[in-house]
């Protein structure tokens, strides 16, 4: 008897194995019976809106596009720059932009081989530079504190004035007025 109650149970078990044979015993019971899904987009989809968003164009054989983004839009100086945006050599950018002007485009650009730059218009210009001539003069007056450190000692003749602006202490003659002094570092009356 017992050994038929063990053959009923060999039986179940192999039986329970085999409606298992996907499952693992280490995939939970709840993942069981789900299939994978499905992406939503496939591998093309993504490529093409991958390079719409780095290459601003769908196809990212569509060079011109690229390069009116990168010239025209984000005013790239720099062709190693641009190369490096668009994975290819500055030797092979330099040629394509030349290329690219010799068929009417970025006719407002000039192109330093040179460099490996662009030059546009309005970096051609040197800006104008104007003198602004300073509203006080950077030598003290003769009514003007003189600087004073705690360390230092105060000479006879003179005392010590602090500013009320700047906390700075002045030292002035005895004789002269506080208020008709200037601060020798603030230059606001004391």
């Amino acid at each position: 008897m017992l050994e038929l109650i063990a053959i009923i149970i060999v039986i179940a078990v192999i039986q329970k194995m085999k409606a298992n044979k996907t499952a693992t015993r280490h995939t939970p019971p709840i993942f069981r019976d789900v299939l994978p899904q499905k992406p939503a987009l496939s591998q093309k989809e993504v490529t093409r809106q991958v390079n719409k968003q780095i290459y601003g164009t769908e196809n990212p054989q569509d060079r011109a596009t690229v390069y009116n983004r990168l010239i025209l839009t984000d005013r790239y100086q720099n062709i190693e720059k641009i190369a490096h945006e668009l994975g290819i050599s500055k030797y092979q950018a330099l040629r394509e932009i030349k290329k690219l002007k010799e068929e009417g485009h970025y006719l407002q650009v000039e192109i330093d081989e040179r460099n490996y730059r662009l030059i546009y218009p309005s970096s051609r210009e040197a800006p104008e530079r104007t003198f602004v001539k300073p509203s006080k003069s950077y030598r003290p007056s003769s009514d003007s504190g003189e600087r004073y450190e705690e360390w230092m000692s105060v000479p006879p003749g003179k005392r010590v004035v602090r500013c009320s602006y700047c906390g700075a202490d002045n030292l002035i003659s005895e004789k002269q007025d506080a208020h008709s002094c200037s601060c020798y570092f603030c230059r606001e009356d004391l």
